[in-house]
């Protein structure tokens, strides 16, 4: 398994994705420091008719604008958990070409037939996505705070409060980013297809959004099922101690399910699979 890694890492660090990839994000990241992170942040998103927010335990929560506020040191890294989802998309390139792209070019064939055990095989491609989403998730948090800091300042104590409370978005935030990826690897090794992993993957973080927004406004009760999506659950982190106990659980649980039903559902399809 070892020797799979390494030699992923090998290509992954010859090629060109993992540079373009990082140019865009850090770019993105320079951006958003400069002229604000965009959308906006939120608790639990409930509207009312005044286009107010209410958070889990009801209490009213003030729409803030991440373009109102100078983008400090200390204020970045709650800025920007309210698009923390972004990192869905740029794990993207790193599933296709750690994963998918193994099928297309004949990578996976040549491997089993050298007596490459297919569980060595696919936990391999599991670790290293497991590598990189930490790695994206470092960058994300880390250097937005630095820039801030570097530019306008940290306005304010980096002390074990703040720790706190960024670990508080973030930990559970990469959690299920990460389950996103794993329903990634999962597409991967079911389609065996890059364009196949492009669509469904982008189709899935976007659909079943959409459908319940439409549905939620016909009945609300189909609101609840909102902690059920995970890129819904990932914004939902965006205020630290904003989401009430019975939603984190649900959320975390959700995260669970993800990881283990597509991680067990991959390896078990794959060993049966025919590879060509």
């Amino acid at each position: 398994m070892l020797n799979i890694i390494k030699a992923d890492l090998y290509r992954i660090f010859r090629g060109k994705t993992i540079y373009i990839t990082l140019v865009i994000l850090l770019a993105l990241l320079v951006l958003q420091v400069l002229y604000g992170a965009d959308g906006l942040i939120f608790g639990v998103m409930v509207y009312t008719e005044d286009a107010s927010i209410i958070d889990a335990d009801g209490a009213l929560n003030e729409i803030i604008s991440s373009n109102n506020q100078i983008m400090t040191g200390n204020h970045v890294p709650f800025s920007f958990a309210a698009v923390t989802d972004n990192l869905i998309y740029f794990m993207l390139p790193f599933i296709a070409i750690i994963a998918a792209a193994d099928f297309s070019n004949g990578a996976v064939k040549n491997l089993i037939s050298s007596g490459i055990s297919r569980n060595k095989y696919f936990f391999a491609k599991f670790i290293l996505l497991a590598l990189f989403c930490v790695i994206l998730m470092v960058i994300y948090v880390i250097l937005p705070i630095i820039l801030g800091t570097v530019i306008n300042g940290f306005d304010g104590e980096f002390n074990i409060e703040f720790i706190k409370d960024v670990a508080k978005i973030y930990l559970p935030q990469f959690f299920l980013v990460f389950a996103f990826v794993c329903i990634g690897l999962f597409i991967s090794f079911t389609f065996k297809s890059v364009a196949a992993l492009n669509t469904i993957y982008i189709m899935f973080s976007l659909l079943p959004t959409i459908v319940l927004a439409i549905l939620v406004e016909f009945n609300d009760k189909f609101f609840e099922l909102m902690n059920y999506i995970p890129v819904f659950a990932i914004k939902s982190f965006a205020i630290p101690g904003s989401i009430a106990t019975s939603d984190f659980v649900k959320m975390m649980i959700t995260g669970c399910v993800y990881i283990v039903v597509c991680t067990v559902g991959g390896i078990l399809l794959f060993r049966k699979a025919e590879i060509k």
